[in-house]
């Protein structure tokens, strides 16, 4: 949680537009889901 609160401040920041924020939100969330995946 807060290394998205980190990724925030800095796309602020730098003024990233949100839709690749939230993009990259979906890719962490995948990435996750098949590290859990692969670790069961």
């Amino acid at each position: 949680m807060g290394d998205l609160v980190l990724g925030l401040k800095r796309a602020l920041k730098c003024k990233i537009p949100p839709y690749f924020l939230i993009s990259l939100n979906k890719l962490n969330e995948f990435y996750y889901k098949m590290k859990s995946k692969t670790i069961k």
